[in-house]
């Protein structure tokens, strides 16, 4: 399913404006008349933005008008319910002294009440107290019984404890070995990379490309097709020499010069002045 484009893009480049297909970069790139300049963004999307905004402040406007209005209503009723408050806060203060003077004579009630509980918690207390005293001498010789066994138990387990420490201890150490062999790997790759990156970085400034592109296009082929039989040649003797010597690391394959000249004349078209 095709994405749905922006509202944009079937509306008219302004007066003086043209797009241009860049082959090279496969986009659109936009050219105003009147200054004599170029630029890949599409000169339509700040006019869409600028009708975006309007918009914005528009409806910002609105709502700032229908705020102020609500704002209004929400005042007068506020102090209407602010009179009314008022009226309620009187009358309750009148229940609520009513209600202090039933509470203070039920607290002294509840204060007698719990005299008395005290009094019977203080009873039940104390014959917890002597059955705890019973239950510790109980659990006390119970585990003179038990330390023993418990002894022996923890022994065998430090004994296992050391045993697992051990098989973790040289599985770390076989785990390092493989981290830093991996490391190596990468590094020696690295290289390799930032090797051919600048190898191939350095042929991609020619000035003169478009005159010379028909010539060089033949040439490349040509060097290509050698380069590939050498290629293929050099990766049959490998294939021999590994098959007849003991196993032993190839050395690299030097890049050939005609990978070089292969890029020799591409342009950058994203640094390239269309003005």
């Amino acid at each position: 399913m095709a994405n749905k484009q922006p509202a944009w893009m079937a509306w008219p480049l302004p007066p003086g404006w043209e797009a241009r297909y860049d082959s090279g970069t496969r986009r659109y790139f936009f050219i105003n008349h009147q200054t004599k300049a170029t630029q890949w963004v599409d000169p339509r999307i700040a006019i869409y933005e600028e009708q975006q905004r309007t918009l914005q402040n528009q409806a910002q406007q609105e709502a700032q008008n229908q705020l102020r209005i609500s704002q209004q209503k929400h005042l007068q009723q506020q102090r209407q319910r602010e009179a009314q408050r008022e009226a309620q806060e009187r009358q309750k203060q009148r229940e609520f002294q009513q209600q202090q003077q039933l509470e203070a004579q039920a607290q002294r009630e509840a204060q007698d009440q719990a005299q008395q509980q005290r009094e019977l918690q203080q009873q039940q207390q104390a014959k917890k107290e002597a059955q705890n005293r019973q239950q510790r001498e109980l659990q006390q010789q119970q585990q003179a019984q038990s330390q023993g066994e418990a002894y022996e138990r923890q022994q065998r387990e430090i004994q296992q404890q050391r045993q697992a420490q051990a098989e973790r201890e040289a599985l770390e150490r076989q785990q390092k070995e493989l981290y830093e062999l991996a490391q190596r790997e990468a590094y020696a790759q690295q290289l390799e990379s930032q090797q051919s990156q600048t190898q191939s970085a350095s042929a991609s400034a020619a000035a003169d490309a478009d005159k010379r592109e028909d010539a060089a296009r033949q040439e490349r082929e040509q060097q290509d097709d050698e380069r590939r039989e050498r290629e293929r040649q050099e990766r049959q003797r490998q294939q021999q020499r590994v098959m007849f010597a003991p196993v032993a690391e190839p050395e690299p394959e030097p890049e050939p010069e005609e990978a070089q000249e292969e890029y020799e004349f591409e342009v950058d078209l994203d640094d390239a002045d269309f003005g």
